[in-house]
């Protein structure tokens, strides 16, 4: 996804070349592992920072950022240079205007300077690569002048985004300058951005560094780039994942720089070489060769054909410091045919496929031999030779095993290939998809039978009109067939939120905005071939492109989107609750499941063996009986201490010939304590619906009085906390005020009274709350302001930092001169604002220093809008800034040396904000876990200005300190209270168990086997008056145990 507008508008990293002063290197990283070239970008390019595209060059300037503007971020390895841009076009354009020249159209140039020799005109290692947005049409990159170089193994991924387009780019080092490059070798490079508005010639154009417009042609003003050097071997060679013919080989590597010698890992099983073991250790040695395959080394009797190898070199330092390399292989490939595709035992094949396979070392022909008999493809002969190593089988039968044979002929001999087998697909198959509008599932629009999870919804293309292009949920629902009797990984990789059950088990739960990227996640389960398992995949989508992916992987089955064959609509009865494998279970549970589609009743089995529930009929005492179609529920009873129980629902249908259909035997194990209140059961159902069941119905707070300040649950759907939670899926928000008054909760007790049984002698419950602020400010000596925040950031859609304000009306404006800024992070900031309100998301304006990204005027035009900036680099503190607002509602930033000099930061934004407004100071850490600290001095306003400075935290949640306590009490009679002995528990981040000992309350009167209400509270029960904080607390799992 790509929520994050990046508008920044001006030269990054490189003032001071007029004055002679070097320009910037540019560090360019070399990961582990590189990205995938799809146009769906992935998590690799996060290793590189990214870098702003943003000055005008030739032409009419951008009219805005939105315009014409970008980022960029580069990574390398030994193949070659790897580029990605993201691009800021709010009118694409492909019409191949000015002449046909494809940079008049909207498009990027990328230049590289393969030995950075800073040659005034281009030579053999000076390139320009231009990538023309062409509509998508994925046209060839065009080279368009001096050195013009081979654009043979260019590799390159176009998309559209909401704010324009991106590309991912591969240029082959071979193609730049002919070798692969030494780490810390620096190389020349730029990044430009062509923008074409109406058709015609090229509109505008920007770039990341160089400032001449015929920069196009002279290397010597393009950036000096340099890449980085890692701590691991690298340049294998053979390379990694080589077709190495011989049987012998001299292993080679470049050594990292610190290096003093290597130990070398060899041998034929990944596992071993990745772990050292198993005899994989060869040695270590001072130099960057090794010999294996001939007599007196290691592997005398040659290698072996038909086999892959697997090699590691780790790096030792001087001090001893090892640094694990890289596995890496070859394959020495055998004379028989090898790699068939689809590979040996595959299932769910699609019924028309081609057949290929990877031809025997030197083989010249071939020989396919095909059916649906083993004995007959294994004993066959003769046969017709080809010189393809690809076979149409013709049409095919669904679900039927296939087996072929490919014989090999090198001119000398035939090699009898082995016998491979394959299972057709069945046919049909695919999932429910259930649609809905807004991620609660509570607005059915569309049902449908989805294919596959494999969904890819870019810009404002949607599932289907009625549910829309934001803000919608999807559940899918059926079954999956295992191919083999192994253990699955299944990887939903989603943008945004996803949750996966496979036979009632929950293998993933994430239940949250993905900020920028799809991010894959990935949950493992056993499986046996031929059964078939429930599975339920939950998705929401917030804002901008929706991707929806499900893969599967198992030791025979490659990593692939799970094929249609293998799902099929939900028949059996699903979903499952509790979960299966669920422990901690209350001990009074009521088994809830979801009904197959052929289901017109449903027998229950239950018991505490497995193998009696699982074989059970409805002669069994395991049979609990029938439940008709939309009573899906069966009430355990009372079940036994920390107990493994098991279930199975069977689905009944008398005028379905199919019918039953048997389930799978679920499980759960009851808690070794009782549940007082775990928060799981409540919902966001609205009365006067009998089902409804808000958690502020249920723990009476103080909502519409003036003596208690508590505030339980959201204002808004879902009630309960589904994010900040201890245990299972909600929690209790809980907004405390005690001024002059308590906060305080109450639940009156209806179930969990007897507080004796089971032998239980302790009171637990889990609780978190937020640290305290801290951002400060104070002035000494007179003139001098130091001010400390915390917060992640003052940009995107809302705003965390300390802020000293004054008011302000009408047309005014704010000087200062930043003294210092704590380089807590490169995007640290210190600077003047003037806001419309002291809400996170407000409009505003604001001029900032910042400790390693120069100056930067920043803003938010609408609230609750994404923020834009203008962005100079090179400057550090002490510098001043300045904010302007006139009577039209323009603000202007500039910023001074000297505070004499002023430098105009961008061009004016006009922020429409009401006459009185807040004017001040600013402070974020850009790490909500540091506190930065900033001075200023020569503070001055304009304007009708208040007087008097305030100063609060914007947008950072934190906690005053309050006593907390809990409070039980009988029908009849007080309430006793146990105050929690740190007085500033509220203040705790973290998930904190509480226990007290039951006989707390005993001792006091309680009678503890007829509990009534439960309070939790905030404040002084004796003394309202003593305490005035506020803040907010979560509530999770309040148990009764055992003595532990």
């Amino acid at each position: 996804m790509f929520r994050r507008l990046i508008c920044l508008f001006a030269l990054v990293l490189v003032l001071g070349l007029a004055s002679g002063v070097p320009a910037q290197d540019v560090v360019i990283p070399s990961p582990g592992t590189m990205p995938k070239l799809d146009g769906r970008i992935d998590e690799a390019w996060l290793f590189s920072t990214e870098q702003t595209i943003g000055t005008s060059q030739v032409g009419v300037a951008p009219s805005s950022p939105v315009d014409c503007s970008g980022t960029w971020r580069a990574l390398w390895n030994w193949e070659g240079l790897y580029v990605l841009v993201e691009v800021n076009d709010e009118a694409l354009t492909s019409d191949s205007g000015g002449g046909g020249n494809k940079w008049n159209d909207d498009s990027v140039e990328v230049y590289v300077d393969g030995d950075n020799s800073k040659a005034t005109s281009p030579d053999t290692n000076d390139h320009q690569y231009t990538f023309w947005w062409g509509n998508e049409a994925y046209e060839e990159p065009s080279a368009l002048h001096n050195g013009a170089p081979s654009l043979v193994d260019v590799e390159y991924a176009i998309k559209t985004t909401d704010e324009g387009y991106m590309l991912e780019i591969k240029l082959p080092w071979m193609s730049i300058m002919g070798a692969s490059p030494t780490p810390g070798q620096q190389i020349g490079f730029d990044v430009w951005i062509n923008d074409d508005d109406d058709g015609g010639d090229r509109d505008s154009q920007v770039s990341w560094y160089s400032t001449d417009g015929n920069g196009w042609q002279d290397p010597s003003v393009w950036a000096v780039a340099v890449l980085e050097a890692s701590d691991k071997a690298a340049n294998p060679n053979p390379p990694d994942g080589a077709i190495h013919t011989d049987t012998w080989a001299t292993l080679s590597w470049l050594a990292a720089p610190d290096a003093v010698s290597q130990d070398v890992y060899f041998g034929e099983s990944h596992a071993d070489v990745e772990a050292g073991t198993g005899g994989a250790f060869q040695g270590n040695q001072t130099t960057t060769l090794y010999v294996i395959g001939f007599p007196g080394f290691p592997y005398p009797e040659g290698l072996v054909q038909g086999t892959r190898y697997y090699w590691r070199i780790d790096e030792v330092s001087a001090d001893g410091t090892k640094f694990k390399g890289d596995v890496w292989s070859f394959l020495v490939p055998p004379r028989k045919a090898y790699e068939p595709i689809p590979a040996d035992d595959s299932k769910f094949v699609d019924p028309g496929v081609t057949l290929s396979w990877t031809p025997g070392h030197s083989a010249k022909l071939h020989t396919v031999y095909f059916g649906d008999s083993f004995d007959d493809v294994s004993n066959a002969t003769g046969g017709s030779a080809q010189s393809d190593s690809t076979f149409n089988p013709g049409s095919l039968e669904n679900d039927k095993v296939y087996y072929w044979r490919v014989d090999e002929f090198d001119a000398f001999a035939t090699h009898t290939g082995n016998v491979w087998s394959f299972r057709t697909a069945k046919a049909g198959g695919g999932l429910r998809a259930d649609y809905y509008k807004g991620a609660d599932f509570t607005t059915l629009v569309l049902s449908r039978t989805d294919p596959q999870i494999d969904f890819t919804w870019m810009d404002t293309d949607a599932p289907d009109p009625e549910v829309g292009d934001n803000d919608f949920s999807i559940r899918w629902t059926g079954e999956v067939e295992a191919g083999y009797t192994e253990t699955y990984t299944f990887y939903p990789k989603t943008d945004d939120g996803v949750r996966l059950w496979v036979d009632g088990r929950q293998l993933v739960d994430s239940w949250e905005t993905v900020p920028i990227y799809p991010i894959e996640h990935s949950g493992t389960i056993d499986l046996v071939a031929g059964n078939t398992y429930t599975i339920v995949m939950e998705y929401f989508e917030d804002t901008s492109n929706a991707i929806a992916e499900l893969r599967w992987e198992s030791p025979s089955t490659p990593k692939q989107i799970v094929p249609q064959a293998a799902l099929a609509l939900p028949i059996k009865a699903g979903s499952p609750n509790p979960r299966n494998g669920a422990t901690g279970v209350r001990h009074t549970p009521v088994l809830s499941w979801g009904a197959g589609d052929y289901a017109a009743s449903h027998e229950v089995y239950f018991g505490a063996d497995e193998e009696a529930v699982k074989n059970a009929t409805i002669a069994s005492p395991e049979y609990k009986g029938t439940k008709a179609l939309g009573d899906e529920s069966y009430d355990a009873g009372k079940l036994a201490w920390h107990t493994t129980y098991y279930w199975r629902i069977d689905e009944v249908n008398s005028v379905n010939p199919d019918s039953p259909w048997i389930g799978s035997v679920w499980s759960f194990t009851t808690a070794d304590f009782l549940v007082v209140d775990d928060f799981e059961s409540y919902n966001d159902i609205d009365p006067p619906d009998d089902a409804s069941n808000r958690i502020f119905d249920m723990w009476i707070d103080g909502f519409g009085t003036t003596t208690n300040g508590a505030l339980v649950g959201n204002d808004l759907p879902p009630y309960a906390e589904q994010t900040t939670v201890h245990g299972g899926n909600q929690s209790m928000p809980y907004i405390y005020d005690t001024a002059n008054k308590i906060s305080e909760a109450t639940l009156t007790l209806v179930n969990t009274r007897d507080w004796t049984e089971e032998g239980v002698a302790e009171l637990s419950l889990s609780f978190r709350g937020y640290p305290a602020s801290t951002g400060n400010f104070v002035e000494g000596p007179v003139g001098t302001y130091t001010m400390t925040g915390s917060g992640a950031d003052i940009w995107d859609e809302a705003d965390e930092f300390h802020f000293a304000y004054k008011s302000l009306t009408g047309v005014g404006s704010i000087v200062a001169k930043v003294q210092s800024v704590e380089n807590t992070h490169n995007w640290a900031k210190a600077g003047v604002m003037i806001r419309q309100s002291l809400e996170p998301g407000s409009v505003h304006a604001t001029m900032v220093v910042t400790p390693a990204q120069g100056v930067s005027f920043q803003r938010r035009p609408g609230t609750g809008q994404a923020s834009l900036d203008t962005t100079t680099g090179g400057i550090t503190a002490p510098y001043w800034v300045k904010i302007e607002r006139d009577l039209a509602g323009n603000f202007t930033a500039s910023s001074s040396a000297d505070g004499t000099t002023w430098t105009m930061q961008g061009s004016p934004e006009n922020i429409q904000m009401g006459a009185d407004v807040y004017i001040g100071l600013a402070v974020t850490s850009h790490d909500a876990a540091q506190t930065c600290q900033a001075v200023f001095t020569n503070v001055m306003t304009t304007g009708n200005v208040s007087p008097q400075w305030a100063n609060q935290d914007v947008g950072i949640l934190a906690n005053d300190a309050e006593p907390l306590y809990v409070a039980i009490s009988n029908s009849a009679g007080s309430p006793v209270v146990v105050v929690h002995d740190d007085p500033a528990a509220a203040q705790i981040d973290t998930w904190t168990e509480w226990i007290i000992p039951l006989q707390t309350f005993a001792d006091q009167g309680i009678v503890l086997t007829n509990v009534d209400k439960i309070a939790i509270g905030l404040g002084s029960r004796s003394d309202p008056a003593a305490t005035g904080g506020s803040g907010k607390m979560f509530f999770d799992d309040i148990r009764l145990y055992r003595p532990r």
